[in-house]
């Protein structure tokens, strides 16, 4: 079995299927694990959604834009923020037909219920120890880098932390500027997370932290990565794939 890490999808149903047929990815036989926001971006958040259901070894990690989505999708709530960034291309994905695509209206238009039930499946984390891929942590945000994640206490930081990441950064321009190898900001060996688009043609690995969001939910591209040799395959650009749909703004 060859395993798999793919960053933020955010609707990119396109992009989705090109980087699973440029890495031979085999459905029944592979494992991917998706680092969340599947939802708001592009309005194909169904088909991606549809798409993933079909995986046999999928591990879905929670995040922030799903947890906005499938509070609408489980009782009506649309929450203006959620709505503003990308809820309404989601909405759209469901219903297409609807003309008048108002917050109003989805409070009273929900998905199937299977599609919430999705999210029922999503981890908060995912980890991996051994002797390929030695302690390596699968996150969607990020973590309080002074613990390891197992003895974390606070779940809001795995969908929404981006402060791990920016350190990573950090540390790595100063080594880099030092000519010297950076140390791990974390308590692990390896990082993966999302949540922070780069603007890169493929992911980018600062100290021990792979961010793997390319930009997949705005301008940029869907990445995938063989999390045990770290090659990589990217989409074409989500602009030239989608440019017939309307994106968020």
């Amino acid at each position: 079995m060859k395993r798999f890490v793919i960053g933020d999808i955010h609707g990119a149903h396109k992009a989705l299927v090109q980087v699973l047929e440029r890495c031979g990815f085999d459905k029944e036989e592979d494992q991917l694990i998706c680092l969340g926001d599947v939802c708001d971006g592009w309005p194909h958040v169904k088909e991606c959604i549809d798409e993933l259901m079909t995986i046999k070894n999928l591990v879905y990690l929670w995040a922030n834009h799903d947890e906005w989505a499938w509070q609408w999708m489980v009782g009506g709530e649309v929450l203006p923020e959620w709505w503003t960034q990308g809820g309404k291309q989601t909405f759209i994905s469901f219903f297409p037909e609807i003309s008048e695509v108002k917050p109003w209206i989805a409070v009273h238009q929900l998905p199937e219920k299977k599609y919430a039930d999705f999210f029922k499946q999503a981890d908060l984390y995912h980890y991996i120890d051994d002797e390929v891929s030695p302690d390596t942590v699968f996150v969607h945000g990020g973590f309080n880098r002074d613990y390891r994640i197992e003895e974390h206490r606070y779940d809001f930081e795995f969908t929404w932390d981006r402060n791990l990441f920016y350190r990573a950064v950090q540390n790595q321009n100063i080594a880099d500027k030092q000519k010297r190898v950076p140390k791990n900001v974390t308590k692990h060996n390896r990082v993966f997370l999302g949540h922070t688009a780069i603007d890169a043609e493929g992911p980018k690995k600062f100290c021990e932290v792979w961010n793997m969001d390319t930009g997949a939910g705005w301008n940029g591209v869907l990445s995938i990565m063989n999390i045990d040799t770290e090659e990589y395959w990217t989409s074409d650009p989500v602009m030239e794939l989608h440019s017939e749909d309307v994106g968020r703004r």
